[in-house]
């Protein structure tokens, strides 16, 4: 299992957990990029950000731009989070990462966006691998890019 982190993550400190003020919008930009080479596996995952919140914090929507991660056909991903003891699935198993393309909160499981997810800890919101790639991303590294805009009440 390997961990491909979004520049947030590795950037650390405030920046891999924003925060948001009550009753405000923020955008959440980021990027994670796979090395060249890079067969992506089973449970490969991939942290995006930390959803932080003092209160009742939301991820409102989110776009996922993805170039093709498998030149094969079996690599699927799903969009979690890390609440205990059972994660909220977002997106489960989609086959966007294989050929190219966008994923949003038009994919996901319906009752997952907006008020009906509430964080009141700290949770990291990230993609893993249900299936493995058949193939390895190509000759050069791959940048998938991420926007989510999160509130709090």
């Amino acid at each position: 299992m390997a961990t491909y982190n979004s520049n947030l993550i590795l950037a650390g400190g405030g920046q891999a957990a924003p925060s948001v003020a009550p009753g405000t919008i923020r955008p959440v930009l980021g990027s994670v990029v796979i090395p060249n080479g890079v067969t992506i596996g089973s449970n490969d995952t991939f942290p995006l950000f930390y959803m932080s919140a003092a209160s009742a914090g939301h991820i409102l929507d989110f776009f996922i731009d993805t170039p093709a991660l498998d030149s094969g056909a079996t690599l699927t991903m799903s969009l979690l989070d890390s609440t205990t003891p059972t994660p909220t699935t977002f997106v489960n198993a989609s086959t966007v990462f294989r050929a190219g393309g966008q994923l949003s909160n038009a994919q996901a499981a319906r009752a997952t966006v907006g008020a009906a997810v509430n964080y009141t800890a700290q949770n990291l919101i990230f993609l893993r691998a249900v299936a493995g790639a058949g193939a390895n991303v190509g000759g050069t590294p791959q940048t998938v890019y991420f926007w989510f805009n999160i509130s709090r009440d």
